[in-house]
């Protein structure tokens, strides 16, 4: 830091800032009762101010701003000094907005300095309250990516396992999970594991530029668990989504609240069903349907989608027929395809595709995030049900396509377990092919066998 930064008096330049302002109004033939009418600013304020009794507020100096007539941020450069006490450190609260301001108008040069300042305070108490009011600002603006280097410097400067530091492991967790899952999306996510229980329960954000219609307090610590148990999801970690979704299900028992049991219960048999535990899934799915009318429907679903991921074929027209909704058909469609191909039904699985086939398509060109599991689980049901017709080609574009997918959203079991399969499709085309005496025995991959 320079010299000049340590040592920022702010009374000269308020005192320029308010020399500047008479001086244009002098220069138009204007008094302050002028600038009061024109500016909507009732004339006692008007000249505390300027005789620097009181400090402007930013919209005061933009209203002024605009009754002279100057360009929006002309003075902004002088406001540094109005957020600041006397011996020249910043005060919190006057800093998130004017930040989101100079955005708004690209004065990122003023932030710059801004930031300067700020960073040389020897408090660093008040360094995070300031930062943490600016990061919660832009989040809930447009500007919510700029808010990442503002969380970034919180979690780098604060050594306490804080409600603020939990909530900027989450904020940042949020912010690069769309950006990058497979990288900073799943680093952030196993950091913010950490703070998960040092999340407020009830936490609200009261910034000026927030609509009040969004004021509403918000249970965090149930938001970071829920964003956790989505990821993995998509990572088919069910390993960890089972203990959290245990974690979760404690929680919610302790507060009472039985939307969030309802969720963890549900995370819990899909985690089950997925490592074959179907017994205990049936259980949770029993206590999941006697929370009330829209969890006993839930219920039911699950039930047929864990007996037709069993391999329980008659229970698919069940699955078919309660499946409503979009989210319903991603989680029944899969299933029952996989089912029909268990059993070698290939006749039934060419008419279940065909019948369902705008919404399978949808499915396997789906891009959001929630829908990523039950995308690869079809894709990859799709390809084992070309292969089973001897299309090899298709399969193959498949599992490129299932691969790609699983690559790009950190689906790193399903990942090493397509690399495994493709090793295996491979085999069995080029010993196909070597039979019919398409391609020489020369193309079979060296050192493997006929076995499959």
């Amino acid at each position: 830091m320079t010299e000049l930064i340590a040592i920022f008096d702010p009374q000269p330049v308020r005192i320029e800032m308010r020399q500047h302002i008479q001086n244009l109004l002098s220069l138009r033939g204007l008094r302050r009762k002028d600038l009061a009418e024109m500016s909507g600013i009732d004339r006692v304020t008007i000249s505390n101010i300027l005789n620097n009794k009181q400090t402007f507020r930013l919209h005061q100096l933009d209203v002024i701003t605009a009754a002279l007539e100057l360009p929006i941020g002309h003075f902004y450069d002088y406001f540094i000094a109005e957020c600041c006490n006397d011996l020249g450190r910043l005060r919190p609260g006057k800093l998130g907005e004017f930040v989101h301001r100079c955005l708004e108008i690209g004065k990122n040069a003023t932030i710059g300095r801004l930031m300067n300042l700020l960073l040389e305070d020897k408090e660093s108490s008040k360094i995070l309250t300031i930062l943490f009011d600016i990061a919660e600002t832009l989040y809930h603006s447009r500007f919510l990516d700029y808010s990442l280097a503002y969380y970034e410097k919180i979690i780098s400067l604060d050594n306490r396992r804080s409600a603020r530091l939990a909530i900027a492991h989450y904020r940042r967790f949020m912010i690069v999970r769309d950006k990058n899952v497979r990288e900073q999306g799943r680093e952030a996510l196993y950091q913010l594991l950490e703070y998960l229980n040092q999340l407020p329960e009830e936490y609200e954000f009261e910034g000026d530029l927030v609509e009040t219609s969004r004021r509403e307090p918000v249970n965090l610590r149930f938001e970071g668990y829920r964003q956790a148990l989505k990821m993995f999801l998509v990572f088919e970690e069910w390993g960890r989504l089972l203990d959290f979704a245990y974690a979760y299900e404690h929680l919610a028992r302790k507060t009472n609240r039985q939307d969030a049991l309802g969720e963890a219960m549900t995370y819990q048999i899909d985690a089950l069903v997925a490592k074959g535990d179907y017994l205990k899934s049936l259980q949770i799915i029993e206590q999941l349907s006697i929370l009330g009318e829209q969890w006993g429907r839930i219920a039911e679903g699950k039930k047929w989608f864990a007996l037709i991921s069993k391999g329980q074929y008659p229970y698919i027209e069940k699955g078919l027929v309660w499946a409503e909704s979009m989210e319903e058909k991603d989680e029944m469609y899969p299933a029952a395809l996989e089912c029909l191909l268990r059993d070698e039904r290939t006749a039934e699985a060419d008419a279940f595709i065909q019948t369902h086939q705008v919404e399978l398509d949808g499915l396997a060109g789906a891009s959001g995030l929630e829908r990523q599991p039950y995308a690869m689980r079809y894709i990859e049901a799709r390809s084992r049900y070309y292969f089973a017709k001897g299309e090899l080609q298709l399969a193959l574009a498949d599992m490129k396509q299932l691969a790609s997918q699983a690559s790009h959203y950190g689906n790193l079991t399903r990942l090493e377990r397509q690399a495994e399969q493709a090793i295996r499709l491979l085999r069995v085309g080029i010993k196909r092919l070597a039979k019919n005496k398409d391609v020489p025995p020369s193309a079979k991959i060296q050192g493997t066998s006929d076995k499959t």
